[in-house]
């Protein structure tokens, strides 16, 4: 009832904009004890343009979870209701048994612009990563792959400007608070030359570390290449100590019959097989598959291993159905990721998807294989 007053005034004041979702999430873990998980998740983005140089900017997520994933994870309502920024803006609750429910504001800020100059100011997403599975540039505020229900990903409560010195070049200045108020601050440059878009950032992330790096995008005859590095120097021993590196390359390509293909790389010198195995240590479905963790995962822990390789491919067999296969490569661990999917539009903004992930990796010297499917109905409005 609400969202329908909300949506009637939207209709009557054109200076405010509301939208959002409902999904239904149903998840299966077939492990040796299978666990079945359901979720509703319901989004509702709202923004006010005040003005023609003010815009204010909210953005709840709420969602409600049954089924197994109370009792197989007991502490999954103090993991949803973990501040992921500075301002604790997220809540759960439930009765420690078969539910349990939990809602975040994900973006509340405000852009202003000013002649060649826009500041925005609260929780907001900061993109400056270029590729797609792995992003060394994203120091803000990074994402994981395999969420497969959580495509804004998180934001940041951050101080953002942006200078535009022209149509192809532009300047950006960041600082983020942490929930332990550490604190991650940046710089980046962005130009074209030669038909590729070049960018230099460069920072100190979370008190202790200097970073700075470099990435491009462009073309090579048909193919769309793209990549990014970055480098993080402990902060009191920048000049005797070899700097961590992070390095992505990423292609892309739309064959003649329309198959849409991507392929990435990366290396990841700070990655340990060890935190693969502190991950499934605490419920794969959780951590992994099901997008429920308050954690906030660190751009040098986007990868599990030094090496890692991702290929993906996906077709419209016609306008309403779209099918898709990805899949990872794990060097250390010698492990890899399935990650097959099919979606179909049953009506103008209804759609239903199928997705699965089989992981596969050695750890605790032994192989280890997970299998997760999700079945999901959208309706957006």
């Amino acid at each position: 009832m609400c969202v329908l007053s909300v949506l009637f005034v939207q209709g009557q004041n054109k200076k405010y904009d509301v939208g959002g979702y409902l999904h239904y999430n149903q998840s299966v873990v077939m492990e040796k004890q299978w666990q079945v998980h359901n979720q509703f998740h319901n989004r509702i983005n709202t923004a006010w343009y005040i003005d023609t140089t003010v815009t204010a900017v909210v953005e709840l997520r709420n969602r409600f979870f049954y089924g197994d994933i109370a009792q197989q994870q007991p502490d999954v309502t103090d993991m949803l209701d973990a501040p992921v920024g500075y301002m604790d803006l997220s809540m759960a609750y439930g009765d420690g048994n078969s539910w349990v429910a939990s809602s975040i504001i994900d973006r509340m800020y405000l852009d202003y612009t000013y002649k060649k100059m826009q500041f925005i100011l609260g929780r907001q997403r900061i993109n400056w990563g270029r590729n797609i599975a792995w992003n060394p540039h994203d120091v803000f505020n990074t994402a994981s792959y395999f969420d497969v229900d959580y495509v804004e990903k998180s934001g940041s409560d951050a101080l953002r400007m942006v200078y535009y010195t022209n149509e192809t070049a532009h300047a950006e200045w960041a600082v983020k608070m942490n929930a332990d108020s550490s604190v991650t601050a940046g710089a980046l440059y962005k130009w074209n030359t030669h038909g590729y878009d070049v960018q230099c950032v460069a920072g100190v992330f979370e008190d202790d570390e200097l970073f700075a790096g470099i990435g491009w995008e462009g073309y090579v005859h048909s193919f769309s290449v793209r990549g990014e590095m970055n480098m993080f120097y402990p902060h009191s021993y920048v000049r005797d100590t070899t700097p961590t590196v992070l390095l992505g390359l990423g292609t892309d390509y739309m064959t003649s019959s329309g198959i849409f293909l991507q392929a990435e790389c990366l290396y990841n010198q700070y990655a340990d097989v060890h935190n693969l195995e502190s991950l499934l240590m605490q419920n794969p479905s959780v951590l992994v598959g099901g997008g429920t963790s308050g954690t906030v995962q660190q751009v040098k822990s986007i990868s599990f291993d030094v090496f890692s390789a991702f290929v993906s491919a996906k077709y419209s067999i016609n306008p309403l159905c779209t099918v898709g296969l990805s899949g990872m490569y794990f060097m250390e661990s010698q492990g890899f990721f399935l990650n097959p999917s099919v979606s179909y539009s049953l009506a103008e903004n209804f759609e239903i998807s199928c997705i699965g992930q089989y992981f596969n990796f050695t750890v605790f010297n032994a192989r280890e294989d997970y299998s997760i499917a999700y079945g999901l109905l959208s309706w957006s409005f």
